[in-house]
């Protein structure tokens, strides 16, 4: 996501638009982290998976906030607007030991900054369908995420009077992917993926590593020319995003998160 903001004045008045940017971005450093997240949709209803072990902070003043959970599991039901006995879409989770950071210097002469950082030891995490109370059948996950060792960064720093900096990353000891929405393939990564990896693609399911998103300010002068400022990068070690996505009775859509870091 980008905004725009033309500009056809003098230098020095550009000079001092940047100079507000600065003071602003002081004022309001802020950063986040979580271990999992996600949204999903079905037949016009949604259901939010609250961040798991979340960080915030925002200055002024400094902060330096930390969130641990040694072990997370749950069973987190996708609403949907079919009857309460049928088929239940389901994300299964199992997280051990994440641990999340979020840090920003506050104001400070010259420079300033934040940072983001979500470090997981392993995770395990299913997308299938629960059977109903009188059905004792049980269906293969269409979807199994298998993780160790994921980490996720993002830093924003200015030093003033110089362009503002954005840097994101993430990494995984051994990440596995399986089921029959990736056409029952099992599909394996080890270390740093380059920036908005896809590990797979179809029609219902893409599976992103290292996903970034930037937002900057575009500042143009005319006729001289435009200057990019940075504002904000958010980093997602693993992004999943359905669309439609065929499980064995029922469709889903919807993205779900893990190792989120963003910082601005």
């Amino acid at each position: 996501m980008r905004k725009y903001s033309y500009i056809s004045k003098p230098l020095v008045a550009v000079a001092c638009f940047f100079a507000a940017i600065g003071a602003a971005n002081a004022a309001l450093d802020s950063s986040a982290a979580n271990a999992l997240s996600g949204r999903f949709l079905n037949n016009g209803f949604s259901t939010t998976v609250a961040p798991v072990a979340p960080a915030i902070g925002t200055s002024p003043p400094g902060f330096d906030e930390w969130n641990r959970v040694p072990s997370y599991n749950q069973t987190l039901d996708i609403v949907e607007s079919t009857a309460v006995n049928g088929w239940q879409p389901a994300l299964l989770t199992s997280l051990s030991v994440a641990v999340d950071h979020a840090t920003g210097s506050g104001i400070g002469i010259d420079s300033f900054g934040s940072e983001a950082d979500s470090r997981i030891n392993a995770a395990d995490l299913a997308l299938t369908e629960l059977p109903p109370p009188d059905e004792p059948i049980a269906v293969e996950p269409a979807l199994t995420i298998s993780a160790k060792g994921v980490r996720s960064s993002a830093t924003y720093s200015v030093t003033v009077p110089k362009t503002p900096v954005v840097v994101g990353t993430a990494s995984f000891t051994k990440l596995t992917v399986s089921g029959p929405l990736v056409g029952n393939q099992v599909l394996t990564y080890e270390g740093t993926p380059p920036p908005n990896f896809v590990l797979y693609q179809n029609g219902g399911v893409t599976i992103t590593l290292n996903r970034h998103q930037e937002e900057a300010i575009i500042s143009c002068i005319l006729p001289d020319g435009c200057k990019v400022t940075p504002v904000s990068v958010q980093v997602d070690a693993v992004a999943v995003s359905l669309n439609n996505a065929q499980l064995p009775n029922k469709t889903v859509s919807g993205e779900f998160v893990l190792g989120h870091a963003k910082a601005s």
